[in-house]
């Protein structure tokens, strides 16, 4: 009756919100007390007004959100524990592992602690190293910050090239995330320790910013006007080939997101599936969830994944994962899986519970790496 995402528990503490300052405004003012009691009174009143205003309005927020969906969820009791739920045209018995990749790389490339477009690179960082970068777009006309991860071999392999993954956050969502929350890097380095996934380049553009709700999308109305999958898809994409050691095959350019960054990973492999060939989907959906303001007309179906998957049939493979509590991701994800035929393959995975959160994220990004190490032969492992 009283679970975390019921309107029960809202009106129960909305009532208690209300008795607190009936109390304060109402009760307490007609009825005098000692100097000490009264500031205890008024302490408490205002402190019991705040508590349970905030409370209101963080129950309220995670009802529409689905942030914790159980009270399990919030104190970190949720079971962790996952099942592939189905596969739809997908086989994963493992592929052959492509040669590492090799070649003659440019003068930026072959030296990148004196290519200006990688401030802060160190010829230290044996473990691999994160870098802020900024990445202006001559296409789009857009310009925004970005995070790079190269990995431990980088320095010491100058004619090696490297896979590609591209990972896109929520929204409102920095790319740093991918370094403080995920730590996406260290994922990477353990799980090519493991001998599950091989070494790779990862950047996260900046494709929320502020309160611009972009979708990753090319829009024109609104008051957000921008050119964002023209950004990622060639801005961003063309300077990872210019700047750094990046494969340019489409089998070794993958996509990552989670929640809002979950329609950006496999709307780009559907929608380009010569630059990128697999996409990692957690928490996400698969048509524009605008804000207040549509950026297309309602019956635009450009960015509508099941439509385009139905028309173009585009040879990509798509790896979902979600909460099952997740009612948003869940309903988006039976959906989509209606419209998805061979060549194009959808695997999902399920966690029991867990809402619509990081703690699902943390799981489900490694399980994402180790199932693209499983099913693409330029991210297999290797021995180098």
């Amino acid at each position: 009756m009283f679970s975390l995402t019921s309107s029960w528990l809202l009106a129960l503490v909305g009532l208690l919100l209300a008795a607190v300052l009936a109390w304060a405004v109402g009760w307490l003012p007609r009825h005098r007390a000692g100097a000490v009691r009264a500031i205890l009174h008024q302490a408490l009143a205002l402190v019991g007004s705040i508590a349970l205003s905030l409370l209101l309005i963080g129950l309220a927020l995670n009802r529409n959100n689905g942030w914790y969906t159980t009270w399990a969820d919030v104190f970190g009791l949720t079971s962790a524990s996952s099942v592939t739920h189905s596969s739809r045209g997908a086989d994963e018995k493992g592929v052959q592992a492509a040669p590492e990749a090799v070649g003659n790389p440019t003068a930026l490339q072959a030296d990148p602690a004196h290519n200006p477009a990688l401030t802060g690179y160190s010829t230290d960082a044996t473990g691999g190293q994160y870098l802020t970068v900024t990445i202006a777009g001559p296409k789009s006309g857009i310009s925004q910050p970005a995070l790079v991860w190269l990995p431990a071999s980088y320095q010491a392999h100058p004619d090696r090239f490297y896979p590609v993954i591209f990972g896109f956050t929520g929204s409102p969502g920095s790319p740093l995330t991918y370094k403080n929350n995920l730590n996406i890097g260290s994922m990477i380095s353990a799980l090519q320790g493991d001998k599950r996934l091989r070494e790779a380049i990862v950047v996260v553009p900046t494709t929320f910013p502020g309160t611009i709700d972009s979708e990753c999308t090319d829009f024109s109305s609104g008051p957000d006007q921008g050119l964002w999958e023209t950004y990622v898809d060639a801005d961003v994409r063309d300077w990872a080939l210019a700047n750094l050691r990046a494969e340019s095959a489409p089998d070794a350019w993958a996509t990552v997101g989670y929640s809002a960054g979950g329609f950006c990973a496999p709307m780009l492999a559907v929608k380009h599936p010569d630059h990128y060939t697999r996409a990692i989907a957690m928490s996400g959906y698969f048509a524009p969830e605008w804000g207040k303001t549509p950026h297309r007309p309602a019956n635009d179906k450009t960015y509508d994944l099941a439509t385009i998957v139905k028309n173009t049939k585009p040879k990509a493979d798509i790896w979902a994962y979600a909460a099952r509590d997740d009612k948003t991701s869940m309903t988006a994800l039976n959906e989509f899986q209606k419209a998805i035929h061979l060549p194009t393959t959808l695997t999902t995975t399920l966690q029991e519970s867990g809402g619509h959160q990081w703690g699902v994220w943390l799981e489900g990004l490694p399980a994402g790496l180790q199932w693209l190490g499983r099913v693409s032969p330029a991210f297999a492992w290797r021995a180098s």
